[in-house]
């Protein structure tokens, strides 16, 4: 028994033995270190802490049987560098933090230029720093669900092919959305914006909706293009709000929505 092979509970890489007795700690050469422990019937007992300081596409665990690189229940005490990453599978990351040193919060989590032929799924993590998106494209669906970044989150030119899901997102700092393309269904639901919110130009294929968001900053919708329906159910807009020359197809829902601030709406066309 001491011999056989077993997955590695993180990639479902093989982990030669001998691997030692229950409770040992180990780490799996695949996942670059990825810790766990072995429980007393020898199956591996994955532990919620990543060893390695910092985290780029070549350390990586390869997609599983499902299509999916999965990072799951980790901490990560430096930077994930994905940029520029391209890959024919999904990208998931579940209950996970990012948490890099102050000096380095500028660059917590970076998906610049990110290409990949299915989905992105971060969901209940902390990014503690900012978020970079910037011209990724998602040939799938993005969903973003009780995560928080406590810095920047940039946007910009993102493309989404499927639908998005995202789902009490807080942003601690701005939040950039310019140019982005929602190919499907867009959904940003209960979301907190901490400061400026910029979907300047944004074009939404379909619905684009917002309900029970809190502006609390500026936000610009300015250019932005409904080619489906807008919903603001239950928003609220703290600051000043531009809907300037924003084109919605067919309906606008502004129920229940609350202005603290300036409304700017010239133009707006529907």
């Amino acid at each position: 028994r001491r011999g056989r092979t077993i997955p590695c509970p993180h990639c479902q890489a093989p982990l030669p033995g001998p691997l030692g007795a229950a409770g040992t700690r180990h780490t799996c050469a695949g996942c670059h270190g990825v810790s766990f422990t072995l429980e007393p019937d020898g199956k591996p007992q994955p532990l919620t802490r990543l060893e390695a300081r910092d985290l780029a596409a070549a350390t990586l665990p390869p997609p599983g049987p499902d299509g999916r690189i999965r990072l799951e229940g980790v901490c990560i005490e430096g930077t994930l560098e994905l940029a520029g990453f391209a890959a024919d599978c999904h990208l998931e990351l579940r209950r996970c933090l990012i948490v890099p040193p102050p000096s380095r919060q500028h660059h917590a989590f970076c998906l610049h230029a990110l290409r990949l032929r299915g989905s992105l799924t971060i969901v209940d993590t902390l990014i503690d720093g900012t978020l970079d998106l910037h011209d990724a494209h998602l040939d799938d669906g993005l969903t973003l669900r009780n995560v928080t970044v406590t810095g920047d989150i940039d946007a910009a030119s993102l493309r989404v092919g499927g639908d998005t899901a995202v789902w009490n997102l807080v942003a601690g700092g701005g939040a950039n959305f310019h140019d982005a393309q929602f190919h499907g269904n867009a959904a940003l639901r209960a979301c907190t914006f901490h400061e400026e919110a910029n979907f300047n130009e944004v074009k939404f294929q379909h619905e684009g909706k917002f309900a029970y968001s809190r502006f609390q900053g500026p936000a610009d919708f300015a250019v932005a293009d409904f080619r489906g329906g807008a919903e603001f159910f239950g928003a609220t807009f703290e600051g000043p709000v531009d809907f300037g020359d924003v084109s919605v197809l067919h309906w606008a829902d502004f129920t229940a929505t609350t202005f603290r601030d300036t409304i700017s709406a010239n133009s707006a066309s529907s």
